[in-house]
């Protein structure tokens, strides 16, 4: 069966002619994809629009000045340590934001790069998943991690 499957796909246009074919193209981002492989691999059109919208959220930068994002923040820390501990805690920088893993006193200049979008998803890991979060907090602490003899620095960051 093997040798059969071989000799039928060598043929011009077989399976095995668009493999070897496809080895030997360069391959760029705007490369089109062949409708026999994107039926395979390629999103659907309900994928590609779900994608589409994570990318729009993750544009949404964080904005110190509008008060759902920094309840949002609040929400974190009440997750991560306790809603007692984010109603004392203190506007703007706090060195508490620093023991919770990120890089800072002030939190929100971790959100550069993911925007709201990177805090929604920390406050569904410490809200659904509390002893996961907190575990991979405690991880990330200076004295858990094998570079705590380079300058207190861990070897990553919870909330990077």
């Amino acid at each position: 069966a093997a040798a059969t499957l071989g000799k039928s796909s060598a043929r011009p246009g077989g399976f095995m002619a668009r493999i070897s074919q496809a080895w030997t193209q360069s391959i760029t981002w705007s490369t089109p994809i062949p409708e026999w492989l994107r039926s395979k691999l390629a999103y659907t059109e309900r994928e590609e629009e779900i994608i589409a919208q994570l990318q729009a959220l993750g544009n949404v930068k964080y904005d110190p000045e509008k008060s759902s994002h920094e309840r949002s923040l609040h929400q974190l820390f009440a997750a991560l340590r306790s809603p007692q501990e984010a109603q004392e805690l203190s506007a703007g920088k706090d060195a508490k934001w620093k023991e919770l893993g990120f890089q800072s006193e002030d939190p929100r200049t971790d959100f550069r790069g993911g925007g709201l979008f990177a805090l929604e998803n920390l406050i569904f890991l410490a809200e659904g998943y509390p002893e996961e979060a907190k575990r991979m907090m405690r991880l990330a602490r200076p004295e858990a991690s094998s570079n705590s003899s380079r300058s207190g620095v861990a070897e990553y960051l919870f909330a990077a």
